[in-house]
């Protein structure tokens, strides 16, 4: 595995932050390959293969990208909704050219050619359609004003229209800004519509061309060149503020990342970076920037540059082995607490299994059409990895203890965590049919990522637990492999974490309701007590929230007569507790569940994993060793902290779900917020 990679889990909490970003993982060296969906530092293969150019649209919510499947020259314009997986086609014959959308995310402006293969640009809504053609000139690289009242494109020459070209988005009021020799340098505007950068070339003699840098006035015309006469300029692009330019400087010494603020002053450095072109910068509203880049050696990586850095190596920070990204602000997630569903106790800062120091959770989420075939196979599906000591799970295993509540399922490696008390290595939840896949990937990277444990020993029995997402994702297809579980290991870390359709929780249910990954957290005294649940079962009409039993007044299109599904609980805590008393603690965990309105039916598979990451140490040598442990009398308050995270958790994961359709066309329906606010207000038991 690429190295680059292995940095995701530790870069991505500092540099990452609130967005999202979609890029190409290379497919032997071809500029295209597997479509990712990272964000939050969790991974998701959004296309297997075949994808390249990917542009997010400005709500987050889909992402438009060249697919080159089945084509034998030029690829499709092709559109998926990153939620539910959907992909559509809006056009074909494409030329290798990024899109752009529209402000309200509803249409896209392309460059695309017919029969004659003179690219023209196009216009066509997000929901499907016939492309608008838009000019009868040729053109190249468009993109919309702030306000998409206006459409910037390269003209390339033909009636006129050569260089920096500006029309109305119907396609009217044609005029030339500015002449330019370059073709596919994406123009920008300025926040304020007012400005645009664009790039041209100089010729420097009979064999060389130099690459410049200008910004023009879009009323008057009046333009201005902003690169230097000694260096080669490209990428041109405006920072959120309206009138600092940011672009890419090429000399001898290297490539660096300039700024000029244009009422004032001279370029001034921000970073030394590898080398990248001018599609490959992306401008975030804080002033960070998203750029895909050549390092000196090796494939193309996706990396993050903060801003007000000096100029020196190193200022750029790795977050994926890829290339062509795009990033927007991650949508807003909404979990229990901030629809109003009321809990008692007291949450560590995050509400997560990660409050519980050393925890760090990784997802890979697979929603995938592209390999659909005659029989309708689609991915709804993916991997959750959970370490309890961070990296050092692997050399220090913990102390841990199981329950089973009602058996239809698996978990492997658990006959030998009851039988030596300690766990000894992360915990992996996928489904029903991958866990073989799992487990056997989980060794893989355990050999790759570090030396034989404290042991002297490289032997491992992964802990892999599985619920069935056979409702939407088709399952007997085997969409999970090797590689989907170790970019969810390798992109393992703390802090906050996605809930709802994310890593193994992707295709699963709650009461029949759209459920899957939730997780929540209670402070005990000094300790902290934290859980993630893979929800995936129950009948909706028992669904009870806040001690109401909503089911009966809340009930979905599809409502099963039958209880059927199962969940996985992993509690970490780090309360100093041995392996006989954290299974009690995971006896305690069915509670939770049950108050949510589950009765453990014949076909549900209800596992249960706790484990301390207190003790360190004390898992290997012929000792004797010493272990620090609560009384049995002081573990009442961690019981029912326990109970309480599991219900939130559960609840967490069905407040975050999203409807999603998969399978044969198959629904999932997310809960609806507002009727539940209702129900839970009509009987007194909304928190505001």
């Amino acid at each position: 595995m690429c190295k680059t990679l292995l940095l995701v889990a530790l870069l991505v909490a500092c540099v990452q932050a609130q967005e999202c970003v979609v890029f190409v993982r290379e497919n032997a060296g071809l500029r295209h390959g597997a479509l990712i969906h990272l964000e939050r530092g969790h991974e998701r293969v959004l296309v297997a293969a075949s994808a390249s150019m990917p542009t997010l649209s400005p709500d987050g919510r889909s992402v438009a990208f060249l697919n080159h499947a089945g084509t034998d020259s030029y690829p499709a314009l092709a559109l998926m909704d990153i939620q539910s997986g959907t992909q559509r086609t809006l056009a074909q014959r494409m030329p290798p050219q990024a899109v752009g959308f529209s402000p309200d995310s509803s249409s896209l402006v392309f460059a695309g050619w017919e029969e004659s293969m003179v690219a023209e640009i196009y216009s066509v809504p997000c929901a499907g359609g016939t492309p608008k053609r838009l000019t009868s000139t040729t053109g190249r690289s468009p993109v919309f004003s702030p306000d998409g009242a206006f459409i910037a494109f390269m003209g390339v020459g033909t009636e006129g229209m050569h260089g920096l070209c500006l029309m109305r988005s119907d396609g009217t009021e044609m005029r030339q800004l500015a002449s330019a020799k370059a073709r596919d340098s994406r123009p920008d505007f300025s926040a304020d519509g007012r400005w645009l950068v664009f790039q041209d070339y100089e010729d420097v003699d009979d064999k060389t061309l130099r690459g410049v840098v200008h910004v023009v006035d879009r009323e008057s015309g009046d333009t201005r060149r902003i690169s230097a006469a000694d260096e080669s300029a490209c990428g041109g692009r405006f920072l959120a503020d309206g009138h600092t330019v940011l672009y890419l400087s090429s000399r001898r010494a290297g490539c660096r990342l300039m700024t000029l603020n244009l009422l004032a002053g001279a370029p001034t450095p921000l970073a030394v970076v590898p080398f990248a072109d001018d599609n490959s910068v992306q401008v975030l509203a804080d002033g960070r920037v998203i750029l895909s880049a050549h390092p000196p050696e090796g494939a193309r990586v996706v990396s993050v540059v903060p801003p007000n850095e000096s100029s020196r190596a190193g200022s750029v920070a790795v977050l994926a082995a890829g290339t062509a990204c795009s990033a927007v602000p991650s949508p807003q997630r909404v979990r229990a607490r901030d629809i109003g569903i009321p809990f008692v106790g007291e949450p560590g800062p995050w509400n997560a299994i990660t409050d519980v120091p050393g925890v760090c959770v990784g997802f890979s989420t697979i929603i995938s059409d592209a390999a659909a075939d005659a029989a309708g196979q689609v991915a709804r599906t993916g991997v959750t990895a959970i370490f309890p000591r961070g990296r050092n799970t692997l050399q220090d295993p913990v102390m841990a203890g199981t329950c089973v509540l009602n058996g239809n399922g698996e978990v492997t490696g658990t006959a030998w965590l009851q039988e030596s008390g300690f766990m000894e290595g992360p915990i992996l939840l996928t489904n029903t049919h991958s866990v073989g896949t799992v487990r056997d990937a989980t060794i893989r990277w355990r050999l790759r990522a570090g030396p034989p444990d404290a042991s002297g020993s490289s032997w491992s029995l992964p802990v892999v637990a599985e619920t069935w997402d056979g409702t939407l994702n088709d399952i007997d297809a085997f969409h999970v492999h090797d590689t989907h579980v170790f970019a969810a290991l390798d992109a393992a870390q703390s802090g906050a974490l996605a809930e709802g359709n994310v890593g193994g929780g992707t295709g699963m249910h709650t009461h029949r309701w759209k459920g899957g990954t939730g997780t929540a957290s209670r402070r005990v005294g000094a300790h902290t007590v934290g859980v993630l649940v893979q929800s995936n079962y129950g009948r909706a009409a028992q669904l009870t929230v806040a001690g109401v039993p909503v089911g009966a007044e809340l009930l979905p299109p599809d409502e099963s007569k039958k209880e059927n599904g199962s969940i996985i609980v992993v509690v970490a805590t780090d309360a100093p507790l041995l392996p006989h008393q954290l299974e009690r603690v995971a006896r305690r965990a069915p509670l939770g569940i049950a108050r949510m309105g589950s009765y453990a039916g014949n076909s549900s598979g209800d596992f249960m994993v706790a484990f301390s990451t207190a003790n360190a140490g004390t898992a290997f040598g012929e000792g004797p060793h010493s272990a620090l442990f609560l009384g049995n009398e002081a573990l009442d308050p961690i019981f029912l902290a326990t109970v309480e995270a599991v219900e939130e958790a559960i609840c967490n994961a069905l407040i975050a779900a999203e409807t999603m359709s998969g399978k044969g066309g198959a629904t999932l329906h997310a809960l609806p917020h507002e009727k539940l606010r209702d129900i839970l207000k009509k009987h007194g038991r909304l928190a505001r």
